[in-house]
Order: C-alpha cells, then structure tokens, then sequence
C-alpha cells in the first residue's frame, strides 16, 4: 500500500456519505483520497468494529469492471495517518 502522508491537501471539499475525502496532487494529477466511514457515527446497532472496509471493496470493484472491458478511474491502495484508503483518479 502506498503512503500518502506527505502529500497536502487541496482546499476543494469533495461530498457524499461513504466516508471523509481529501483531494491532492499525485505525480502531476490530480485524485481524491477516500476514507473509510465511521459506522459508530452512524448510530449502527450491533457493530463490534468502528470502520468498514469500504476502500478495498470499491479497489476490488473497480478492478474487476476494468479487466471486463469498462472505463474506470485509476484506484490504488494506500493509508494516511494510519487509516486505509483509496486513491481515486479525477477525471
């Protein structure tokens, strides 16, 4: 996984429910990194863990749409600050 802690963010806020995003700068181009919820913010009944492994289902996702022929945007693997993200291409 890659290490995104050295990277700043841009003052663009990104949207949605699936969890914080932070847009940055990554060899010339430009991505959201998207972090995994908290489902204990949520108000989630009956949940023994705080966060879902949504970075990693959405990077095996896109991987299969990919090798079936679809355009995707880039995704990669990565974590900051100790979290596990994705890092996904804006096209």
């Amino acid at each position: 996984m890659a290490d995104f802690n050295g990277y700043e963010q841009y003052q663009r806020m990104y949207g949605g429910t699936a969890g914080r995003k932070m847009g940055i700068s990554y060899n010339g181009r430009d991505y959201i990194l998207k972090f995994p919820g908290n489902l204990r913010e949520q108000g989630m009944k009956n949940i023994r863990l705080s966060y879902y492994n949504s970075p990693v289902c959405e990077y095996i996702g896109s991987q299969v749409y990919r090798m079936l022929g679809f355009q995707v945007h880039e995704t990669m693997l990565g974590e900051r600050k100790e979290k596990s993200l994705l890092l996904v291409e804006i096209f």
